[in-house]
């Protein structure tokens, strides 16, 4: 198995990367037996004895063995039981509770949503536990112009109208992907990314789409990359906004979302806010099992090489969930067009004007799409 794959992200922090992935733990402290417990969980999601019983026990440790030596280092023999790693699979869901209010307005905030949304021309529709908004797209008839696909990320349509307008000049059919679970609403169900991708890509064989460009922010990214993997044929190109999708064996995401302490700066209001609302977002109990039940990275993970000719991504410098300058080397020389944005947060270009307007311009050239 090889470790490196040309990504030289994974040579520049291995310190550090050791350390989050054991909570803050000293390299020097992770023993051999550690690291193989490491690594049965995260590539095989099975503890050592686990796979014992599978008589598949040598592979953790031949995989350290690889890793010391690629990376010309050698983690002293043992084992350190009170050692743990980020298992987000087994630990326990981190959530707090949330009042009744709060998801009584959430819905309120839904149905502005949703009329601003019909006010724009689009109809909600659903198919089985799918729902969804479609413009320019008739039932019954089938369309040759190029569709744009936009799956949204954590808290929901709302916050993306602006852009959404901006769409609204693109000579081509819109379909909104409208996903509950990560919109802090009550959801009866929690889908995986597998069978969100699985029905989108049935919706649009139902309305007889050609492949779509398919514009996706932070969790949609994931949804967009399952379907580029399960139906290929259905994408066009992708347009990626701070893609959670690239370098998931990195711990930035678990720990960001899940495991990372509610930090404060005074010095820092604006980053300030964001993990605050972030701290808030992440302990809601439907977006705690989206991102810790089910939700393998060996599946979910998307290599530069994936990307369909002609995509794009974008990304923000100072992103708290995944490490924005190591994604733009992975895609460096990728044939990807990549835009760097330095001093965005995760989620900034929807306070930033320009960057709005230049998705806007990048669908029109993708697309090859001219204004109404």
């Amino acid at each position: 198995m090889s470790f490196t794959r040309g990504q030289p992200c994974q040579l520049e922090f291995l310190q550090q990367y050791l350390s989050t992935w054991f909570r803050g733990a000293k390299p020097e402290e992770i023993k051999r037996g550690n690291m193989e417990e490491l690594f049965a969980y995260g590539f095989f999601y099975r503890t050592r004895a686990e796979l014992a019983a599978l008589g598949l026990g040598h592979l953790p440790s031949e995989m350290v063995s690889d890793f010391e030596g690629v990376f010309t280092m050698k983690f002293p023999p043992g084992y350190k039981s009170n050692l743990k790693f980020m298992s987000h699979l087994w630990d326990d869901l981190r959530v707090s509770w949330r009042p009744l209010g709060f998801y009584v307005v959430m819905e309120a905030l839904t149905a502005a949503a949703a009329a601003a949304l019909w006010a724009m021309g689009f109809k909600k529709r659903q198919l089985g536990e799918l729902h969804y908004y479609t413009r320019g797209i008739d039932d019954g008839s089938s369309s040759k112009q190029q569709p744009i696909v936009f799956i949204h990320g954590v808290a929901g349509l709302l916050l993306y109208l602006p852009l959404l307008g901006r769409l609204l000049s693109c000579k081509a059919p819109l379909l909104l992907l409208d996903m509950k679970h990560v919109s802090l609403r009550i959801s009866p169900s929690i889908p995986t990314v597998d069978e969100l991708a699985t029905s989108l890509a049935a919706a649009l064989k139902l309305h007889k789409l050609p492949p779509a460009l398919v514009v996706a922010h932070s969790y949609g990214t994931l949804v967009a990359g399952r379907l580029l993997r399960l139906q290929r044929s259905a994408v066009a190109r992708v347009l990626f906004v701070d893609p959670v999708c690239f370098g998931m064996f990195m711990p930035r995401l678990l720990h960001g979302f899940i495991y990372a302490p509610l930090r404060l700066h005074a010095d820092r209001p604006l980053h300030s806010a964001f993990n605050l609302l972030l701290w808030l977002v992440s302990k809601d109990i439907h977006l705690a099992a989206t991102f810790a039940r089910k939700f393998y990275w060996t599946d979910l993970n998307l290599w530069p090489e994936d990307l369909p000719e002609g995509s794009s991504v974008v990304l923000s410098g100072a992103d708290a969930l995944v490490s924005a300058a190591d994604i733009h080397k992975m895609l460096a020389n990728s044939g990807v067009q990549v835009a760097y944005k330095p001093d965005l947060i995760h989620g900034g270009f929807m306070l930033d004007h320009d960057t709005r307007s230049e998705l806007r311009h990048r669908v029109l050239q993708q697309e090859l799409l001219q204004p109404q």
